[in-house]
């Protein structure tokens, strides 16, 4: 209970400390909706200070009223300083059956994840028999939802409760639950069943992919060539720390790259001398430009190979087109001539 503006029941409350554990103020209470009890929170901190709290109400303000016999996950949102940006909002979009103890978690980006556990969803643990399962939903920093809810555990069968939830740098995030038995090792043998601690790792769903041209059919050595480098993301997730490679071949000569990259995705501007290894971040829908020039090295043969990668942190959906190679023949420079006077 609160001391204000909590008629009914439980309230959430905070406290802002520095990193020397001295507190900023008194106790505020982060919920708005105030009818019946606020239970059950959650906080994550993002790089920049900013954070997020999540919790269990029964009603809201929302579409998720209690009017189904359930509770709802709440979050708000604050900044460094602990003001609020904006009144409470909700993250379930399944609205049947209660939603509870949730987790939270902020990436790299300051866009956030929250996952709690279900009586039932919208995938196959529908709860007609089998209980509780594990949903995720995500958020971008300005709380605008990316999708709707979506089921973290693939083994439905009895109770899937109390998530945690973690995001790392790469943008991988690991959910884990206890959940009533599993599909592994502790499965509810010789007739009792406890309780196993299950785990699943998701990464950022994107298709990358890279294309390698200097627009000739054919080198000659002095030569002087430019190669275009596109690097795109079909989505439909951002990738945050993508490596772009392009190991130019002994035959180049003199090499130096810039990178352009369209609005909101970064790479290393440039110019840089030598190989192309670049961390990257590139948003969905995104296209990183890169223009090397190099020159063909005097006395080169045979031809010049020239393969660009661009590698995820957590792998491809689509592999195949993450390398792309330009492969020219080399011919001879033209022999000079010398012209002689006429007698």
């Amino acid at each position: 209970n609160s001391d204000n503006n909590e008629e009914a029941g439980k309230s959430i409350q905070m406290r802002h400390f520095n990193r020397r554990g001295i507190p900023f103020g008194n106790d505020f209470q982060v919920n708005t909706y105030t009818t019946d009890d606020q239970l059950a929170p959650a906080v994550a901190i993002g790089a920049d200070g900013d954070f997020v709290v999540a919790w269990e109400s029964i009603g809201s303000s929302g579409s998720d009223d209690g009017s189904l016999f359930g509770r709802s996950i709440q979050m708000r949102h604050f900044n460094r300083r602990a003001t609020p940006l904006g009144d409470d909002f909700q993250a379930n979009s399944y609205i049947t059956g209660d939603q509870r103890r949730p987790s939270v978690a902020v990436d790299a980006n300051g866009d956030f994840l929250v996952t709690w556990d279900s009586l039932g969803s919208r995938g196959a643990d529908t709860a007609d028999e089998d209980g509780n399962s594990i949903q995720i939903r995500r958020f971008n920093r300005n709380v605008m939802p990316l999708g709707n809810d979506f089921q973290a555990n693939s083994y439905i069968t009895g109770n899937q409760v109390d998530p945690a939830i973690g995001v790392g740098a790469d943008g991988d995030i690991v959910v884990v639950w206890k959940s009533q038995g599993s599909a592994g090792t502790d499965n509810c043998g010789q007739g009792s069943c406890g309780l196993s601690v299950q785990a699943r790792l998701f990464g950022p769903e994107a298709d990358l992919a890279i294309t390698n041209d200097n627009g000739l059919s054919s080198l000659s050595p002095g030569l002087s060539i430019t190669y275009i480098l596109t690097v795109s993301n079909a989505g439909p997730d951002d990738v945050y720390g993508s490596i772009v490679r392009d190991l130019f071949p002994a035959e180049l000569v003199g090499v130096s790259w810039t990178c352009r990259p369209s609005p909101g995705s970064e790479c290393t501007a440039g110019p840089v001398a030598g190989d192309i290894i670049d961390t990257v971040d590139l948003l969905a829908g995104g296209t990183l430009t890169y223009t090397a020039n190099a020159t063909v090295a005097d006395g080169a043969t045979g031809s010049v190979s020239n393969t660009a990668t661009v590698t995820r942190p957590a792998g491809d959906p689509n592999p195949d087109n993450n390398s792309a190679m330009d492969d020219d023949p080399l011919v001879p420079e033209p022999a000079e001539t010398t012209s002689r006077p006429s007698l």
